[in-house]
């Protein structure tokens, strides 16, 4: 019996003895009563087997993509909020209609300087936060050819990893918010490159120790390889990568941070563009200055963090949304 007779079997649609039919009983017009129905009970034991090693299979592949979700990724998704629920009175005023104008139309947008978004003071706070939880960064389970940070995952409440946790500081917690208030600032201002959002509850936070040029090589955050060209374990395992279409990323460096003798610049070009080994100069610099904020496109900014010669800090978040297809 095909898998249609089945459902409609299971669904009380089909009896039996019509289902028999199909298989061509109307053509058997000499089959006794007797031999019809022992011929029937074992076609519907075997359509109760194939149902039964269907259904068997269906719980197998939801059990492994559900620990495969939860041992290896798809954290984000399983814990994230509507922008809405993510407002954030400091992030309203941060975000401002230039601020998502130009982060439209180049798809990345730097807020230093001037534009910092911490005082001195929050600043001050969110460092000391950062020094206390340093015993709780781990290493990434990257090749460390890639990249060479450590990190842990921050929410409003704990810094944890796998096995340890601790409070969150009131400094870093600030921070935390602001970053997770930065897509429902983007919406209200009319952002459009991308649609139906989640935030995580969790952000990452990075450090480059900075005593052997630590760094991590070029990379887009969103994961666009296919099914076919990961394999279906490393796909699934990058759920979390494959919904990412905004990077928020917030420096919690010394403020006079100098890249020409601490290094750790974040160098970006749009996809597309020259390759990794290319010369320096077609690549863009930001200098990860206490109090600075990026902000860009998960799906068209390719990046990289230059070697490190002082310790590094990066609060990141990234977002998840669709893309529509043009």
């Amino acid at each position: 019996m095909d898998l249609g007779g089945v459902v409609l079997l299971r669904l009380g649609v089909l009896t039996p003895s019509r289902a028999y039919v199909r298989r061509g009983l109307s053509s058997c017009h000499s089959t006794t009563g007797f031999e019809i129905k022992r011929s029937l009970q074992k076609h519907y034991k075997s359509w109760l087997s194939f149902d039964a090693a269907m259904a068997a299979a269906v719980v197998t592949s939801c059990t492994l993509h559900s620990y495969a979700t939860y041992r290896y990724g798809g954290r984000d998704v399983m814990d994230a909020q509507i922008p809405f629920a993510c407002r954030n009175v400091r992030s309203d005023a941060t975000i401002t209609e230039n601020v998502t104008q130009s982060l439209i139309r180049e798809g990345i947008v730097v807020l230093e300087l001037d534009d910092a978004v911490l005082n001195a003071s929050e600043l001050k706070s969110a460092r000391q936060d950062v020094s206390a939880a340093r015993h709780l960064l781990v290493t990434t389970g990257n090749d460390s050819n890639v990249r060479q940070d450590k990190v842990v995952r921050v929410n409003s409440t704990v810094i944890l990893d796998e096995e340890k946790e601790g409070l969150t500081g009131v400094g870093l917690m600030f921070c935390v918010d602001l970053l997770r208030g930065v897509t429902h600032s983007l919406l209200e201002h009319g952002y459009i490159e991308s649609h139906t959002h989640l935030v995580p509850r969790h952000v990452q936070l990075a450090e480059y120790g900075g005593d052997d040029g630590e760094h991590y090589v070029s990379h887009l955050d969103a994961c666009l390889t296919s099914v076919w060209e990961m394999g279906l374990q490393s796909y699934m395992q990058s759920r979390d990568a494959r919904g990412r279409v905004l990077t928020c990323i917030l420096y919690l460096n010394p403020s006079d941070w100098d890249v020409e003798t601490s290094g750790g610049a974040l160098s970006y070009q749009h996809v597309g563009g020259a390759d990794a080994d290319a010369d320096a100069s077609t690549w863009t610099s930001i200098s990860p200055r206490g109090g600075t904020m990026v902000i860009f496109d998960s799906r068209r900014i390719v990046h990289r963090v230059e070697p490190c010669y002082s310790t590094r800090h990066a609060l990141t978040c990234w977002i998840m949304g669709q893309v529509d297809d043009v």
